[in-house]
């Protein structure tokens, strides 16, 4: 690859690093305050925020790149950038995905079980990217318009949830849980007992808007949860997730009581 474009893709990335690196410093300093001011500290919350900033960094060095060689060759995006991009974001996920496993701040909990679901969440990212790379090309290749949707800087799947509107969030939950819930009877009864909880607090006046956001932030992991097999679901990340959700509703007491309706129901689900 041109050395020169090398430089400035090292160049734009690190500009992009130091703005996705305050963002990151920024939510997990809050998190950590708020879980403090409740006496609860969920190992899977502040994996969830690694989780996001790696996701924000692959897909931020995936654009650049895109821009990069589309602007270098007139527009045009070829098979042979599609893998070299791939290559690269590989790179990326894999030093990121080392960064989160070496950070002590996540306790020994379950460890193995918390690594199994941040391997699995990098490999999704660099896929995720690959298909939208891919869409991209053939778009270019059937003589169609390049939708700048299908720039892969814009689908993140894991929500900075402090930058999201509620509603927003609520319906990317349940755009989801509408696909767990084609997988069997007891897929639909999950899916709708968290529709209703997530819809709850988001409307519910007795919680804060930033624990509304973890609350649901917790909720949409759960529901990727949910959309594995069985086997690859990671126990650890669950159970810390279902262990804390009560402590992030506070006194609502309308969520608390729906949660403790349901409660049995997820967990059962989970088998936990």
């Amino acid at each position: 690859m041109d050395q020169k474009l090398k430089e400035i893709a090292s160049l734009e990335f690190g500009r992009e690093i130091e703005r996705l690196n305050a963002e990151y410093a920024q939510k997990r300093s809050s998190t950590l305050s708020q879980s403090a001011a409740r006496g609860f500290r969920s190992p899977a919350v502040l994996m969830n925020i690694d989780l996001e900033h790696m996701d924000a960094v692959v897909r931020a060095y995936a654009r650049i790149w895109l821009n990069l060689l589309e602007e270098k060759h007139s527009g045009v995006l070829t098979r042979q950038h599609v893998d070299f991009i791939v290559e690269q974001i590989k790179s990326v996920a894999a030093s990121r995905k080392s960064g989160i496993l070496s950070r002590p701040s996540h306790p020994p909990i379950n460890f193995a079980g918390m690594a199994g679901e941040i391997a699995r969440r990098s490999d999704s990212i660099v896929a995720s990217v690959r298909r939208d790379l891919e869409i991209r090309l053939r778009r270019q290749e059937a003589g169609l318009r390049k939708d700048p949707q299908e720039n892969p800087n814009v689908h993140i799947s894991i929500t900075n949830a402090a930058n999201v509107n509620l509603g927003t969030q609520v319906g990317t939950i349940n755009a989801a849980l509408n696909t767990v819930a084609d997988q069997s009877p007891l897929h639909r009864e999950f899916a709708q007992a968290i529709k209703q909880i997530s819809g709850l607090i988001a409307h519910s006046p007795a919680i804060q808007e930033t624990d509304k956001q973890q609350a649901l932030q917790v909720i949409s992991e759960l529901v990727n949860q949910a959309g594995l097999k069985p086997e690859e679901r990671s126990t650890g990340t669950v159970k810390a997730l279902v262990t804390g959700f009560a402590s992030m509703i506070g006194t609502a007491a309308d969520v608390t009581t729906l949660w403790l309706a349901y409660s049995h129901l997820i967990r059962t689900f989970f088998g936990i």
